[in-house]
């Protein structure tokens, strides 16, 4: 009982980062994509592989929408009392979660230590998401990951703490048997954050990805769930264990 209301509890955080309902009719949120997602040319062209040209707010929302109707989307957002640097903040009310070398955290979450009753919003600095890979066959229990943080929050290892908590949810409470996501062969940085994390190279779409006049790789890798287990250190429970 105590292990489900701690885990319940502490599900919407993460070592660094809090995590709020990903609202695409929100004015607020709309703005905040179309200015540092759908209108930033270096987020588009890494992460997107859209045509790379300015957005309109329709064509940004249209794109929100999407985003909204996954099986989770949420905000990424930094706690109210976050200052911006790199230093660890406090927590309260729960143990701070194990990490491994690469720094993603192994639990869905720990206590911000933020009140309740704090009137500052939590700033945010990206959406994460899982969407279905097949929306027709939800029995293959697969989803895939859409994650995307400002530019300005780059750097300083918060990618890797909400790909770690989103993929700690897919596997402890979306019921999913598999994770994957694709990235151009391009996006180095990228592709060494997800193999970091536990992703499994799968596949090569040859010359899928055009950019500047060059064709490069669309490179597909995937979790499974006993993987994300055995990285956790898991025993798989039983009935009512």
């Amino acid at each position: 009982m105590d292990s489900v209301i701690t885990t319940a509890s502490n599900a919407w955080r993460s070592e660094r980062l809090v995590y709020r309902p990903f609202d695409a009719q929100d004015e607020e949120t709309q703005a905040w994509m179309h200015e540092h997602i759908s209108n930033d040319p270096v987020v588009e062209a890494l992460s997107t592989g859209d045509l790379l040209r300015p957005q309109s707010r329709k064509q940004s929302a249209a794109y929100t929408d999407v985003i909204a109707g996954c099986l989770i989307a949420v905000a990424v957002c930094l706690p109210p009392d976050d200052d911006g640097d790199n230093e660890k903040w406090e927590t309260k009310g729960a143990p701070a979660p194990a990490t491994g070398d690469d720094g993603i955290s192994s639990a869905s979450g720990t206590s911000t230590g933020t009140s309740t009753t704090d009137k500052k919003k939590p700033k945010m600095i990206g959406f994460a998401a899982l969407h279905a890979t097949a929306p027709s066959s939800p029995h293959h229990r697969s989803a895939n990951v859409a994650l995307c943080l400002a530019s300005s929050s780059q750097g300083r290892g918060l990618g890797g703490e909400a790909l770690g908590w989103l993929v700690d949810w897919g596997f402890r409470h979306g019921g999913l048997h598999r994770v994957g996501l694709q990235a151009a062969s391009y996006n180095e940085r990228a592709l060494g954050l997800y193999r970091r994390a536990g992703f499994v190279e799968e596949g090569r779409l040859r010359g899928r990805v055009r950019f500047d006049r060059q064709w490069w790789d669309l490179v597909e890798m995937g979790m499974l769930e006993e993987e994300w287990e055995a990285r956790r250190g898991l025993v798989v429970k039983g009935y009512g264990q």
